[in-house]
């Protein structure tokens, strides 16, 4: 190389050495890829020989299982660790590890239901009664018990100008116009109402 600059013999020399070490990396990826494919041959000649009955079969097939992966395993750390020496800013990503699923949370009992009572109802029982030729329109009125009853008594003329109740001690004047007479809650049975004169007479029935 008496022609040569001293250079280029460098420029040289490094492709040579360049070269020489991808020989070296091809054959160390070469044998880690022969020693993956012996240790799976082997795996799989193990697991055909023993040739287990059925039930030993199922039974020892967690263990065949773990072996295969156990041999998988060490073969793919052997192919990880040579191929990290040829490149080691080459790296073999980790899964995240997932979180343990939590469980769920117990439903609580619905409460139980009480029984609810409905409310007494204690509005007013209110009803209209009309004085005309006839007497009194109408001449029975039904109301229910425990609740009050009011009557509305029309105006009426002679004896009918006076609306009694004897056994309520009712006394209205109804000459002049109606008249309301508020009886409040009464108990279950029959109450006559009748004019000034007893003559004309009606009945209240409560049930």
């Amino acid at each position: 190389m008496s022609g040569t600059s001293e250079p280029e013999v460098s420029r040289v020399l490094a492709r040579t050495l360049a070269r020489e070490e991808h020989r070296r990396s091809v054959r160390r990826t070469a044998l880690a890829l022969s020693a993956v494919a012996f240790l799976t041959g082997a795996a799989i000649s193990a697991i055909g020989w023993s040739r287990p009955g059925p039930n030993a079969a199922a039974a020892a097939a967690p263990t065949s299982r773990a072996a295969r992966a156990n041999a998988s395993t060490a073969a793919t750390k052997a192919v990880v660790a040579d191929v990290g020496a040829v490149a080691p800013e080459a790296t073999v990503p980790r899964q995240a590890p997932q979180p343990a699923p939590q469980a769920a949370a117990p439903t609580p009992a619905p409460a139980p239901r009480t029984a609810v009572k409905p409310a007494a109802t204690t509005a007013s029982q209110t009803f209209s009664i009309a004085i005309g030729t006839a007497g009194y329109e109408p001449s029975q009125v039904v109301a229910a018990a425990g609740r009050p009853v009011t009557l509305k008594v029309g105006k009426g003329e002679g004896c009918a100008g006076g609306f009694l109740m004897p056994s309520l001690g009712v006394n209205k004047d109804n000459s002049g116009g109606p008249v309301t007479v508020k009886l409040g809650a009464l108990a279950a049975g029959r109450y006559q109402w009748t004019c000034g004169m007893g003559m004309v007479t009606g009945t209240l029935v409560i049930r």
